[in-house]
């Protein structure tokens, strides 16, 4: 089921499955910055990656000495929330811990996920709770966002989209191997005047990783226009991937990422997981503006 928000500026629709955003319009001109969900190129339009972002080793992983099988970006962008509010400004969704669940990733949690308009901004935040109180272990996990923005391309190149950085930023790209593994070392990869500037071939072996960025926005540009401007809320790393030859770009915002080639399989020693203790929760949140809008 979907469920519906509208103001002057901006009209969205998120599904109760994986509470996951599905449509994102300017409200005067009805056109849509979201990729529609093609299940001939990606089915996916902006799913959430909870608890994990990336792959394991063998999809695979061991926790206090029980094995358990996670499948890529983890369980909730295929789970039903429950919708708890829906308003003229916002939604919120939940998702709690069951039996399902505790089958392959054993803590205690709540996954509340929140859509509130403002303006020309859609603000999204969630909030992971380690809802066992009475356990002494900690939670790990990460958790990651995935939007699809679409590329109006018509009769214009590839190249007239580009993928702009809010701060200055020396990167390193952290290669996937064809298991969706992470490299150990990253490489440079340079920037022309803090700008990606998309072409036919970016994608052509996979995401484009990056550990630890500057920037707390990076946006989409068309032209000398900024599309898109994705608020990061601090997440500390970044994926940025298509389809090759798809008329999309994710710009992904995470707190965590694939394991690297090397693990030990122990996912108390996976890089980059968040730890809660009983009864904590995280929050972050991230925001999708429309500047032109």
């Amino acid at each position: 089921m979907n469920y519906t928000l509208k103001n002057d500026n901006l009209s969205i629709a998120v599904s109760n499955l994986g509470a996951e955003l599905q449509s994102l319009t300017a409200t005067h001109t009805f056109e849509e910055y979201l990729w529609d969900g093609d299940s001939n190129v990606w089915s996916g339009r902006a799913p959430i990656l909870f608890p994990i972002v990336g792959a394991l080793k063998n999809a695979q992983t061991t926790i206090d000495g029980h094995n358990y099988d996670l499948p890529r970006h983890g369980f909730a962008r295929h789970a039903n929330f429950e919708c708890i509010k829906h308003d003229s400004r916002q939604l919120r969704f939940y998702l709690q811990s069951d039996a399902n669940s505790r089958a392959v990733y054993p803590w205690d949690f709540t996954l509340e996920v929140r859509y509130l308009l403002d303006g020309n901004r859609l603000q999204i935040s969630y909030l992971v709770t380690h809802s066992n109180t009475t356990t002494s272990d900690n939670m790990l996990f990460s958790i990651g966002s995935h939007p699809a923005f679409c590329l109006p391309l018509n009769d214009l190149p590839i190249d007239s989209f580009s993928v702009r950085f809010s701060h200055e930023e020396s990167l390193q790209r952290f290669w996937l191997d064809s298991a969706g593994l992470l490299a150990i070392k990253g490489e440079p990869f340079p920037l022309s005047d803090s700008k990606l500037i998309l072409q036919n071939n970016t994608f052509d072996d996979d995401a484009l990783v990056f550990k630890d960025v500057n920037s707390s926005a990076v946006s989409l540009w068309q032209g000398d226009t900024e599309r898109v401007r994705v608020d990061t809320g601090g997440a500390p790393h970044l994926g940025i991937w298509a389809k090759p030859g798809a008329p999309f770009v994710c710009i992904e915002p995470w707190f965590g990422y694939s394991d690297p080639v090397d693990v030990n399989g122990n996912f108390a020693d996976k890089p980059a997981l968040t730890s809660l203790a009983a009864g904590e929760t995280f929050q972050t949140d991230w925001s999708i503006q429309l500047p032109s809008v």
